[in-house]
């Protein structure tokens, strides 16, 4: 089901909505531009890599083992947003829309994602593999990056208080320039706060 806003010209396609549809295996690459508001839409098994999604509207939509890597996403709103096994390497998140900001992620890959200077408080990361991320900057707190790969991933100026970092690996955070206060770390990892003034845990 759709609605098309036809009292505007040429602003007929931006304005376009689809309401609780369903995309099965859908080649987005050969139509890459999105355009208006997906509300409460999955996409399943979608090819979305490259494509343009800037100021798409994804509103309480889900997206499972969609490949969504190198997508421009300039202005894109993820209001309770959900990937499931999804790829998504390379996208710049920095650059989404920040209203109503909320997304979730549950055994993605999100190699060199930015995600730099983003408000992802209580954020679930489930066990994503993360190598390379950025997270310059981001507001982590009470994320949940607990099972994660967090290989070569930076943190720098970023708020990790009362995060979940159990189970991560290849943890690798500078406390001086971090916040960790309450952050739930194992004791194994703790050499990857260490790591800069080269002490050794044993």
């Amino acid at each position: 089901m759709c609605w098309l806003r036809k009292d505007w010209p040429g602003l007929v396609d931006k304005q376009m909505k689809h309401y609780e549809e369903e995309y099965l295996g859908k080649d987005f690459t050969h139509n890459p531009q999105l355009q208006g508001t997906y509300e409460l839409c999955n996409f399943i098994g979608c090819n979305l890599s490259g494509g343009q999604l800037s100021n798409v509207k994804f509103i309480e939509c889900h997206f499972k083992d969609c490949d969504l890597s190198n997508a421009v996403l300039g202005g894109t709103g993820l209001q309770e947003v959900t990937f499931t096994r999804c790829k998504l390497v390379g996208a710049d998140l920095s650059q989404i829309s920040t209203f109503l900001l909320s997304i979730a992620f549950s055994e993605c890959r999100l190699e060199l994602v930015s995600f730099a200077g983003l408000q992802l408080a209580k954020t679930d990361f489930g066990s994503s593999v993360l190598v390379e991320a950025d997270f310059s900057a981001a507001d982590l707190r009470e994320a949940d990056l607990s099972g994660c790969n967090l290989e070569r991933a930076s943190f720098g100026r970023s708020d990790l208080r009362k995060a979940d970092l159990r189970n991560a690996t290849n943890l690798d955070i500078d406390p001086e320039q971090t916040r960790l206060a309450g952050a739930k770390i194992d004791i194994h990892n703790l050499p990857g706060l260490l790591r800069k003034h080269r002490l050794r845990v044993s």
